[in-house]
């Protein structure tokens, strides 16, 4: 008998949906305390339109050109410069000031920009630290996350992954696959429903129950196979075993044939910051061999909490993301409830 590739198609990257309006009954999912608005703009007229510049780009439109405008206000601020009254960044940027007030008004109201109101000089906001601890958090979790995703990929022959929760989908930030021809295959950045997969129950099972509420109410559930979660008290019971437990399960959830169990990553507070999973097929995911797969994914997830720990500890707090400062934005981690 020949052994053939167990090729998983990755879903599609797609923004989440919640009930209501919108292409297939649904709009983009927020979580609580986000900073998501819909906003109506003007278009465009066409003498707007960029012309050539001597390199043969296009000169960006109008309101791209602002928004470039608007990072580079971002940029003026630097550790040896962390504050700017108006002269200051109108000089440094060479920007008017009536257009330098417009795109800081902007940014205050975005929360990328503070001021203080008794010497009316301006600092980044936390909005600002916010985005900057996206790419902190995933950079820092890639990279000591891999050695550990490696390790737990030869010993146990299956895919595995660290993955973080992202606007109610989970987002794969790390990806070892099996060496074998027999594997799940994924990759860096992909998105997927967190109610039917592993990973994605691991990481809604540590929401605070007023975010997991708001979930439910929002997320549409779509069936990926007969045995997909299909509603809200499905799930919430799902979890709940979860929190029981200490792992979760994806029982040919999203493909027929696939098995994968994910862990927590948890902070030295108990924060849950990632998740660890291992996939593959449900025929070595079952009795004795399943009980040896969650042991070995329990001590990979310790493994990337050490390690991350001692980054942190290396950078002598520089590496301190959210998760770990105690400040946890609901676009990246989530908090054990």
């Amino acid at each position: 008998m020949h052994e053939r590739a167990f090729h998983v198609k990755p879903a599609a990257m797609t923004t989440p949906v919640l009930r209501g309006s919108g292409p297939e009954g649904g709009r983009p999912y927020h979580p609580p305390g986000s900073r998501a608005r819909m906003t109506k703009t003007k278009r465009t007229s066409s003498r707007a339109r960029g012309t050539a510049d001597p390199h043969g780009e296009a000169e960006p439109k109008y309101h791209e050109r602002g928004l470039l405008r608007g990072l580079q206000v971002l940029t003026a601020f630097s550790v040896e410069r962390p504050e700017h009254d108006l002269g200051s960044l109108s000089e440094a940027l060479d920007l008017a000031k009536p257009t330098l007030v417009r795109l800081l008004d902007c940014l205050k109201f975005a929360g990328f920009v503070d001021v203080d109101p008794r010497s009316g000089t301006y600092r980044l906001g936390l909005r600002a630290f916010e985005v900057g601890a996206v790419y902190q958090q995933t950079a820092t979790l890639d990279r000591v996350g891999r050695p550990v995703l490696a390790a737990l990929a030869q010993s146990t022959s299956q895919s595995t992954n660290l993955a973080v929760l992202d606007r109610g989908q989970v987002v794969h930030v790390s990806l070892v696959q099996s060496p074998r021809p027999i594997r799940y295959e994924g990759y860096v950045g992909l998105r997927e429903d967190a109610y039917c997969t592993g990973l994605g129950k691991v990481l809604l099972a540590a929401l605070p129950a007023d975010e997991l509420d708001a979930y439910l109410r929002q997320v549409v559930f779509r069936p990926r196979t007969p045995n997909t979660i299909a509603n809200p008290t499905a799930l919430r019971r799902a979890l709940a075993e979860v929190a029981r437990r200490g792992y979760a399960l994806d029982d040919e959830e999203v493909s027929i044939g696939l098995r994968c169990v994910a862990v927590p990553v948890r902070s030295a507070v108990g924060a849950t910051v990632a998740a660890v999973s291992a996939s593959g097929p449900k025929a070595e995911f079952e009795g004795k061999q399943l009980k040896e797969i969650v042991a070995a994914v329990t001590r990979a997830a310790d493994d990337v909490r050490d390690r991350l720990g001692s980054a942190a500890g290396a950078a002598n707090g520089r590496l301190l993301s959210p998760a770990w400062s105690g400040i946890a934005p609901h676009e990246t981690l989530v908090r054990r409830a």
